[in-house]
């Protein structure tokens, strides 16, 4: 599928490598987080997405869930893609690691504005370590710099 999946370590199972093949700017490239055939939160896979800018971050957590929005139009309010950087306050990150590590809930009730994460968050857009977390996770790297 154009990319590699490698084990490194015990702080993570897998880190995803993968070319880009698109422009930059697009985030097409990150298309495939989330699956085509995806009809609930426990469908896509829990994902660290690394960012070096919290602007662009912020700009791939919107494409994420603009292109969940057309895969599953009944999961585009679940609040499953999440940014998590430093401008968030202690209690938002707090409550954003503990719904990331919480299994998919059966329905959706909690709040989904900004500052209340959602019960179940499957994708972090992080700028900022955001700890390590034992269970299988699938880590994406996005970077600005070249990888020559």
């Amino acid at each position: 599928q154009g990319h590699v999946m490698a084990c490194f370590g015990s702080w993570c199972e897998y880190m995803c490598v993968r070319a880009c093949e698109n422009s930059q700017n697009t985030y097409a490239d990150l298309d495939f987080i989330i699956p085509a055939s995806v009809t609930s939160p426990w469908d896509i896979p829990k994902t660290y997405l690394y960012v070096d800018d919290i602007r662009k971050g912020g700009e791939i957590v919107d494409y994420l869930n603009r292109f969940l929005a057309q895969r599953a139009p009944s999961l585009s309010n679940a609040g499953l893609i999440r940014p998590y950087n430093a401008t968030m306050s202690h209690e938002y990150r707090q409550a954003a690691m503990k719904a990331f590590c919480e299994k998919p809930p059966e329905s959706r009730s909690e709040s989904n504005d900004a500052e209340t994460p959602s019960q179940c968050i499957r994708i972090l857009v992080c700028t900022d370590a955001a700890g390590m977390v034992s269970a299988s996770l699938f880590v994406y790297f996005v970077s600005q710099r070249d990888l020559r």
